[in-house]
C-alpha cells in the first residue's frame, strides 16, 4: 500500500483579449477575403484569423505547460505569468519539505556522462516504485544525448518495439522528451500521478465571447488550467544538488517507504 495525504490542486484561469480590424486587408492582396456583404464575423477573413488564433492558444498553452511561472501581480496582460509549468513544479518540489518528493542524487550532466547518469537514477528509485514507473521525463536536449551516447557506447541506437520509443538504461522504461522542459531536470512517477487540469471549456479552448464595435472585432476566450502532481511523495526526481536519497526525513520515509534503507546526512 502507499499512503496519500491531502493535497490542494490548483486551477489558473487562463484569458485571451484579441481584438482584430478586418477592414484593414482592404488594400492588401487579401481583400478578397473581406467578401462585402456578409457580417463582419461571418467573413473569411474573421474567420481565419479566429483559426490561427485558436492554433497560436494551443501553442502558448504548449509553452506555458513547462515554462510558465504564476505571479498574481503579472498575470493580467502579461504572458507567461497565468500558471505553473512543470519546471516550476518540479523546482518547488525538490524545495518541499512538507509534503516532498523522493529525491535520486546523481551527477551533473554532461555529453560524456549522461548515459551513466541515467543509469544512477534509475538504480536510485525506490523499490515500492520501481516495478510502477514506466517513464522517465526529461528535455528534450537531454534525450537527444543520451540517444548520441547510446550509439556510441552499445553501437545501436536506444530505440525499441514498433513505437520506435527511447528506452532507459533498465528495464527498457520509456524516456520521454518535452521540448520546453529544463535540462536540469529529471524526474519520474507512478501512471496517472501526474494531473492535467482542466476545466469543460478546455477540450481545447473555445471562443466564449465576440464584441463588435464599428470595424472592430473583439474575440474573448477563458478557461481554466493546471498543472500537479497528486502525490508529492510518488515523484522521483534527480537530486543535482547534494547526496540526499529519499523524501529527506525519516518518520516520512517510515511512512511511505517503511522498507527502503538510505544513508542519513551526517550532521553539519
Amino acid at each position: 500500500t502507499f499512503s496519500v495525504r491531502d493535497k490542494e490542486l490548483k486551477n489558473y484561469m487562463q484569458k485571451v483579449n484579441f481584438p482584430i480590424v478586418p477592414a484593414e486587408v482592404l488594400s492588401t492582396a487579401l481583400a478578397d477575403m473581406y467578401e462585402e456583404g456578409k457580417p463582419i464575423t461571418n467573413k473569411q477573413i474573421c474567420q481565419g484569423i479566429m483559426a490561427h488564433l485558436m492554433d497560436q492558444v494551443k501553442d502558448d498553452m504548449e509553452l506555458l505547460s513547462f515554462t510558465g511561472v504564476y505571479d498574481a501581480a503579472q498575470a493580467d496582460g502579461n504572458f507567461g505569468y497565468s500558471l505553473n509549468g512543470w519546471n516550476k513544479i518540479v523546482t518547488d518540489l525538490l524545495a518541499n519539505t512538507v509534503r516532498p518528493c523522493f529525491k535520486v542524487p546523481v551527477d551533473a550532466i554532461t555529453d560524456a556522462n549522461i548515459y551513466d547518469v541515467f543509469l544512477a537514477y534509475e538504480r536510485g528509485l525506490p523499490k515500492l516504485l520501481k516495478d510502477k514507473i514506466k517513464e522517465i521525463h526529461t528535455s528534450t536536449n537531454n534525450l537527444e544525448r543520451y540517444e548520441i551516447a547510446y550509439q556510441e557506447k552499445w553501437g545501436q541506437a536506444a530505440k525499441y518495439d514498433d513505437k520506435d520509443r527511447t528506452k532507459s538504461p533498465l528495464r527498457k522504461r520509456v524516456i520521454v522528451g518535452h521540448d520546453n522542459c529544463d535540462d536540469d531536470k529529471i524526474w519520474a512517477t507512478i501512471d496517472g500521478n501526474m494531473l492535467d487540469l482542466v476545466d469543460v471549456v478546455d477540450n481545447p479552448p473555445k471562443v466564449s465571447d465576440i464584441q463588435v464595435q464599428d470595424y472592430t472585432v473583439k474575440i474573448f476566450m477563458e478557461f481554466s488550467k493546471g498543472y500537479d502532481f497528486l502525490m508529492n511523495e510518488a515523484v522521483c526526481v534527480a537530486n543535482f544538488t547534494d547526496t540526499v536519497r529519499g523524501l529527506g526525513d525519516a518518520a516520512k520515509m517510515a511512512l511511505y517507504f517503511p522498507h527502503e534503507v538510505v544513508e542519513e546526512e551526517p550532521a553539519p
